[in-house]
């Protein structure tokens, strides 16, 4: 196995821990948006590169610190000798290298793996989001397509791709959640209250709910498409199929041993069938901890705001009252004093033991009857429940939508209390996958019956179908 250090070279990483590196990592980023803009892609001459770093230190117009022999004081005074420093340091560490075209003229370029990691520290830097919009109909387009097409060997490799793929967002997004919870343990002050509201309204919102994780959740939920890209699998595994698929996976690759061409194809079905099978559990590790996450939040913004005479309350306000005070401004033995009791008494936070009681043998009575009241009660509940569920619910607007395309939310009876909870469960289940509606907001508010609510549109057909 190559290690990394035999590919990228030992002085690589040198310029990302060395004294310079904020302005190391700015001058590879200003490069690479140089060569990125090239048409000749990633490369452009040395002389154009020099004076695209001479511009970034007359716009910053920052300094050097000393590192050891490589860098004297004497050479730092210019742009063009602090421009001559950086690209020789990026030379020399392997982030760029060099081409002569002849006639004086020296091409720069960026290695493949600086590419690589350049686009990682972008993302990282921009914060760049990821999305899962089309991911799992994709595989499951592609496993579809494997089962009919010519191209079945291809199919199955983007289907193992975008599974792969797919897994490495949710890993990074469950990381995301625990790099939102750690910033948000380390903030102790009622000072950092503007900070917590805005992480839990805004940027966790964002980057968590609306850019990453509402189509998976939604649009492109995993029951949706689990079923159907499992039962490709198994069509795909019969023994006439995976024979057809194997033969063309040693015209395509070139494989010349018949078991081996198999495999490489069984392995990648495994690994699908795998991933898709336990990607409900990702999911759900990932629900609890945002779950955790915003409990953990909301109560730390109410610990910082709370002001009531219930003990929590107490218990705030005495510990910001320690914060401000030092030990030589109080005496803390007219306030605390802690000692140690061997003894308890009856007034004390000491629970006695129970005293075991000797269990009594008794009878089993015979059970109540069930009258014909009990049985109506019982049904009437049942009707209670199924009444809300998300098939009535869904029933209930696919007969409003029989002989039209769409009607406002505020044409629905408003009358009793359970109009009213129609009307929620409308709205909240209109994002639940394979309901035959949804709906359109708008910033519009209308009253009813002393009901006063965001009108929105309910239009025939689930998300899906447009």
């Amino acid at each position: 196995m190559a290690h990394l250090l035999d590919i990228v070279g030992e002085n690589f990483f040198s310029i990302l821990s060395s004294k310079n590196k904020r302005i190391y990592i700015e001058c590879i980023l200003v490069t690479y948006d140089l060569l990125e803009s090239s048409p000749t892609g990633f490369s452009a001459l040395r002389d154009d590169v020099i004076k695209r770093l001479i511009d970034y230190f007359d716009d910053i117009d920052t300094s050097f610190e000393v590192e050891g022999d490589t860098l004297l004081e004497e050479d730092m005074h210019t742009s063009r000798q602090k421009a001559n420093i950086v690209y020789n340091a990026l030379k020399r560490s392997g982030w760029v290298g060099e081409e002569d075209l002849g006639n004086y003229k020296v091409s720069v370029n960026f290695f493949d793996y600086s590419i690589k990691m350049i686009d990682c520290l972008n993302s990282i830097i921009y914060n760049t989001n990821d999305e899962y919009t089309g991911d799992l109909f994709s595989i499951y387009t592609l496993l579809n397509h494997g089962n009919t097409s010519k191209e079945s060997v291809g199919a199955i490799e983007q289907a193992y791709k975008k599974t792969h793929q797919l897994l490495l967002k949710l890993r990074s997004l469950n990381a995301n959640i625990y790099r939102f919870y750690f910033e948000m343990l380390k903030k102790h002050t009622k000072k950092d209250l503007p900070y917590l509201m805005n992480k839990l309204m805004v940027d966790y919102k964002d980057n968590f709910f609306d850019a990453a994780y509402y189509n998976l959740k939604t649009k492109d939920s995993l029951p949706r498409y689990k079923r159907g890209i499992l039962n490709s699998i198994t069509s795909l595994k019969t023994v006439e199929t995976m024979d057809s698929i194997a033969k063309s996976c040693m015209r395509e690759k070139r494989i010349s041993d018949y078991n081996e061409a198999f495999s490489y194809v069984e392995d990648k079905l495994n690994y699908i069938e795998n991933k898709i099978s336990t990607l409900d559990q990702v999911m759900s590790s990932i629900d609890k901890k945002n779950e955790q996450y915003v409990t953990s939040a909301v109560a730390k913004i109410k610990f910082f705001t709370n002001t009531t005479d219930d003990f929590e309350g107490y218990y705030s306000r005495f510990f910001n009252f320690l914060k401000k005070v030092s030990d030589s401004e109080i005496n803390w033995n007219d306030i605390v004093r802690i000692t140690s009791i061997r003894n308890l008494d009856d007034n004390s936070l000491f629970s006695p033991r129970r005293i075991r009681e000797e269990l009594e043998i008794g009878f089993i009575n015979d059970p109540p009857e069930i009258t014909e009241e009990d049985m109506e009660q019982d049904e009437e509940r049942l009707r209670h429940y199924q009444t809300y569920s998300e098939d009535n619910i869904n029933e209930i607007i696919k007969k409003k939508l029989e002989n039209r395309d769409s009607f406002m939310a505020s044409d629905l009876d408003l009358e009793t209390d359970n109009d009213i909870l129609t009307l929620v469960l409308v709205y909240v289940y209109s994002h639940v996958a394979g309901m035959d509606y949804h709906i359109k907001t708008s910033n519009d508010f209308v009253e009813k019956n002393n009901v006063r609510f965001k009108e929105f549109e309910i239009i025939k057909g689930g998300y899906t179908d447009d």
